[in-house]
């Protein structure tokens, strides 16, 4: 009997020492669920329960993907909560939160940096403190097309952001789909383009000029257009502009074309040939991907990097590459990317037709240098650029800096050789620096004038 009473009091014994050890590991388990830290010199974060709060007055830092703190939680984050006193998101801040459902912008926001919504596949709810006139002064900088399209104001009474739209019309006449206007597209979301419940009966896209930018699924799941012209005012396609357009055949992407928006064309099953224009640099993720009818690519010897499963499932048997091999073998490829290629005929130019275009260039080829009349400080910290034109060129580059060595600058290329300014957005406070080339285009290559001299705006506002 006394020898069960012992043997009951050691059970006892260790069940308490049991309790007490899983006691002590708890907290330690719940703080492991939570991160804060500093994302500025005056910004902190901290994420908990799927909320990533960020607090405190001034900008955030910007971001790589690797050096988001963050980063490990963007699987769970479902609310991205951003306090008031925060004036700049970072350049991808928020990028691959793919779960994330909600974000709450508050009006002390001024500027939102590349890409710091890219890739929030989920986001449905956005909630912004100010209204929508104060929304519009907003410095939104390219990869944000996710945040565009998902955002409900709680003062303003409109829904969805237009970015810069001006008047854009639209018509079907005979199966032919018209869209006419100046500017920008309003972005739109899956299935809520004005035309798509007319969808079944269109079967040719024509852009008309005046427009600059084909927005975020502007004609997904037009599957029964097999064509589309695009004039040379575009500069810009969205994401999954075309997406499952099942019957597209044929698209003339235009030479001022710059960005294409990730899934562009995805499943675009009947499409055979893409030829990209020289002024596009990076193939963006899944832009291609599920084209299975997909046998040439004739791409610009610009192209710098190919987006991951850019070509997935496609039947590419044929590469024409404008520049030479070892320029080729220097663009950043994934691992599904080189399969893909490698398994495909890849031509290059030769070392002859290269020698041919440096000896046209040195010899033949001219372009007439440009100066700078006037810079000016835009509201939202853009500097604004005006420059003479020049009649024998196809288009300027623009060149903005901190510093008068224009190291870490800013470069925007404008497509027109009779617009003679442009307005850089990405800029800070302070005295920046400006300088403008012309370039013409010779055999897919652009050959540049020389530097005009610079000048320099101070950025107030």
């Amino acid at each position: 009997m006394k020898r069960g009473r012992q043997r009951i009091r050691l059970i006892g014994i260790l069940i308490l020492i049991l309790a007490m050890t899983l006691g002590s590991h708890m907290p330690v388990m719940a703080a492991s669920a939570a991160l804060s830290g500093s994302c500025g010199d005056g910004v902190s974060y901290s994420y908990s329960s799927g909320v990533l709060t960020i607090k405190g007055e001034g900008p955030m830092y910007d971001y790589t993907a690797a050096t988001i703190p963050w980063y490990s939680k963007k699987d769970k984050i479902k609310t991205i909560q951003i306090e008031n006193g925060v004036t700049v998101l970072g350049t991808y801040a928020f990028t691959r939160c793919r779960y994330a459902e909600k974000v709450i912008i508050p009006a002390s926001v001024k500027s939102i940096r590349t890409k710091a919504f890219s890739y929030c596949d989920s986001l449905e709810d956005v909630h912004y403190a100010g209204n929508d006139a104060a929304w519009k002064e907003i410095n939104i900088m390219s990869g944000n097309s996710e945040l565009k399209t998902a955002l409900s104001t709680g003062v303003a009474t409109v829904k969805t952001y237009k970015e810069g739209a001006g008047t854009v019309a639209w018509r079907i006449t005979n199966g032919v789909l018209y869209v006419s206007g100046r500017g920008k597209m309003p972005a739109y979301r899956f299935m809520e383009a004005p035309w798509f419940g007319k969808a079944a009966s269109i079967k040719k896209i024509v852009v008309g000029k005046g427009i600059t930018a084909i927005s975020t699924y502007a004609f997904a799941c037009c599957n029964k257009a097999e064509s589309v012209e695009i004039p040379e005012t575009v500069t810009e396609i969205g994401a999954r502009a075309f997406y499952k357009d099942f019957a597209l055949k044929s698209i003339d992407l235009p030479a001022s074309l710059s960005e294409i928006g990730r899934m562009a064309f995805q499943d675009c099953t009947s499409l055979t040939e893409l030829v990209l224009p020289a002024g596009v640099d990076e193939i963006p993720e899944y832009m291609c991907c599920g084209c299975s009818s997909l046998k040439s690519l004739i791409l610009p010897s610009s192209i710098s990097a190919i987006g991951a499963s850019a070509f997935y499932n496609s039947a590419l048997a044929q590469v024409t590459f404008a520049g030479i091999q070892s320029k080729w073998e220097q663009i950043r490829l994934n691992v599904t990317n080189k399969k893909i290629f490698s398994a495909a005929r890849v031509l290059f130019a030769t070392a002859s037709e290269k020698k041919e275009v440096k000896e046209e260039k040195a010899e033949q080829i001219s372009v007439p240098s440009t100066s700078i009349s006037k810079t000016a400080n835009v509201k939202g910290y853009k500097f604004k650029v005006v420059y003479k034109t020049v009649s024998a060129c196809d288009g300027y580059q623009v060149q903005v800096a901190k510093s008068k060595d224009f190291k870490d600058s800013i470069s925007k290329n404008v497509n027109d050789k009779n617009d003679g300014d442009k307005v850089v957005s990405g800029c800070s406070k302070g005295t920046w620096y400006a300088r403008v080339r012309a370039f013409r285009v010779v055999n897919g290559e652009k050959v540049y004038s020389e530097w005009s001299a610079v000048k320099k705006c101070k950025l107030t506002k």
